[in-house]
Formats: C-alpha cells, sequence, structure tokens
C-alpha cells in the first residue's frame, strides 16, 4: 500500500490533475453559490423575488457568472493540466497549456442544433455537453496526450526555427515551439476526425456514454462511495495522508456530479447526484472512522441530502 501511494505521488499525470482540481475549486465554489442566489434571491417561486419580484432581474447576472464557472469547467482544466505538465517537462508551459486547450477543442463537434421558430437547423458553435462537466474526462485525456506529445517533439533541436541570439527570448520561444505545435494540433485532430469517420461518433461523446458515464454511476453508488472512503481510511492508517492519494481520482467525478446537481437545480428539476460534494464524503469518512465529532457532522450529511 505504501508503494502505491509513493507511486501514485509521484505520478506527474495524476500530480497535474489533482494540481488543477485544486486550483480551479474556488471558481467551482464561486459557481455554486451564484445559482444558490439565483434560488433564495431570483426565483419566483422559492426565493425572495417572490415577494420582491424587482430581484428576478439579478438572475441573467448569477446566471453568467454560474455559466462562466461551472458550466464551461473543463477548459480551464484542460488549460491547467498543460500548464502543469508543461513546467514538469520543461518545455514553455504556457504554451503547452494553450495546445493541450486548442487540442481538445480540435476534436469537440463544431457544429450545434438549434431551433428556431419551432424549426431545427444547424450553426457553427461548442455544445454545452463539451465545455461542462461531461466533457471533463475526455478534456483530460486530450490534454495529457497533446501535452506529452508536444514535450516529444521540442526534444528534437531540428524542429526548432533557429533564430539570432538578437531576437528577443520571448520570440525565439514561439518560433522553436512552432513546427511541434503545428504537429501536435494536426496530429490530434487527424486522430480525432479518422475516429469519426470509423465510429459515426465525435470523440467526446463516445468516451462520455461507454467510460465516463458507468464510472460517475458506480461511483455514485453506495458500493462505489465504500470503496472509496475504506481506501483513504487504508492509507491514514499507514500514515500516510489518504486525501491526497485519492484526490486526483475523486476531485473529477465529484466536481462532475457537483456540476450535474447545480444545472439540475438550475433547471428546476431534481438533483440526481446526493452525496457528490467533499463535505458529505468526509462525513461519511469520519462515520467510518468513529470520529469523536460524528455526532456534530451528521447533520451536515442529512442537510446535503
Amino acid at each position: 500500500m505504501s508503494l502505491v501511494a509513493e507511486k501514485v505521488d509521484e505520478n506527474r499525470f495524476l500530480g497535474a490533475i489533482k494540481d488543477s482540481f485544486t486550483i480551479y475549486m474556488p471558481f467551482v465554489i464561486v459557481g455554486s453559490f451564484m445559482n444558490l442566489f439565483n434560488t433564495i434571491l431570483c426565483s419566483t417561486t422559492t426565493g425572495l423575488a417572490k415577494w420582491i419580484p424587482a430581484l428576478e432581474a439579478l438572475k441573467p447576472i448569477f446566471t453568467a457568472a454560474n455559466f462562466a464557472t461551472l458550466s464551461c469547467m473543463t477548459l480551464p482544466i484542460v488549460f491547467l493540466i498543460g500548464l502543469k505538465l508543461g513546467k514538469k517537462n520543461n518545455v514553455p508551459e504556457h504554451i503547452s497549456a494553450i495546445m493541450a486547450l486548442a487540442s481538445y477543442l480540435t476534436i469537440c463537434p463544431q457544429i450545434i442544433s438549434v431551433v428556431v421558430d419551432d424549426k431545427t437547423g444547424t450553426a457553427s458553435g461548442l455544445p454545452g455537453a463539451a465545455l461542462g462537466s461531461q466533457g471533463l474526462f475526455v478534456g483530460m485525456l486530450v490534454a495529457i496526450l497533446a501535452s506529452q506529445l508536444f514535450a516529444f517533439l521540442m526534444t528534437f533541436d531540428k524542429l526548432k526555427i533557429k533564430m539570432p541570439a538578437s531576437v528577443p527570448t520571448a520570440i525565439t520561444t514561439s518560433f522553436n515551439a512552432l513546427i511541434p505545435i503545428v504537429l501536435t494540433l494536426l496530429g490530434v485532430s487527424v486522430g480525432g476526425y479518422a475516429f469519426r469517420q470509423i465510429s459515426g461518433q465525435y470523440l467526446t461523446d463516445w468516451i462520455y456514454t461507454t467510460i465516463q458515464h458507468p464510472l460517475e454511476n458506480a461511483f455514485q453508488s453506495p458500493a462505489g462511495l465504500f470503496i472509496i472512503i475504506l481506501v483513504c481510511r487504508a492509507f491514514w492508517f499507514l500514515g500516510i495522508h489518504g486525501d491526497l492519494i485519492i484526490k486526483p481520482v475523486r476531485d473529477p467525478f465529484l466536481a462532475a456530479a457537483l456540476a450535474a446537481n447545480v444545472a439540475a437545480v438550475a433547471a428546476g428539476q431534481t438533483p440526481s447526484s446526493l452525496l457528490c460534494c467533499a463535505p458529505v464524503l468526509h462525513c461519511l469518512q469520519a462515520r467510518l472512522a468513529l470520529c469523536p465529532a460524528t455526532p456534530l457532522t451528521l447533520p451536515l450529511v442529512r442537510l446535503c441530502c
């Protein structure tokens, strides 16, 4: 178990995912609060707007902030993973981050269905599923693959465009990365196009339906939660910070479940992922560990559920 913990802690990919979600966590919290404000202030059925109708005018403000944080969370996560891997691979980290984001966008659908006056058509644009929690898994995968391919190509001096010593460093760095950028983007784009031609589906849709969604369902089940908590407790028993070890695996599913719940509440529907937030998970861990603080934390579980 100690060897597993050491390998997980040293793994650059899991470390990049963990660091990215840690950095983005404040924005997830802010996005959740924006939806909360919509519910308790602007809603004409459950909020203060029921008695103060003028508050309903604030709804677009909170909705826009929620969209920019939770509904588009895949894009900054992909960017941050590319940034972290660029730093670990000793390549220009900001170029690596943009490369990861651009690579992900090349495999996303660029045409969406629209309905105008009861007539269905198509328009250029990105579907919300590719921007939000549904695209997290494939986004992380593409970010890792594109960042590693870019770093690999950057090791070949023959692919770097040499500039005179008098040229500023920033410009030299950009031209050095030019050919690796072209090859990486083309490689990912060709791969996505080939997959779509063979399977008839976009890679983002296929991975969500065959991998991410079943994993989310398994994780949200009582058995899945129990296994996660049991593994975390086992690491703690060995003197290892269990939360830090399972964080790279746990957080993507927690973030996706939280975003799905927030979207359901915003649409006036019942949330389906009741055990998706970290406080609830920690409460369950405390319960299993027979922590003295458990009687105080159990009411939080009841409130969250």
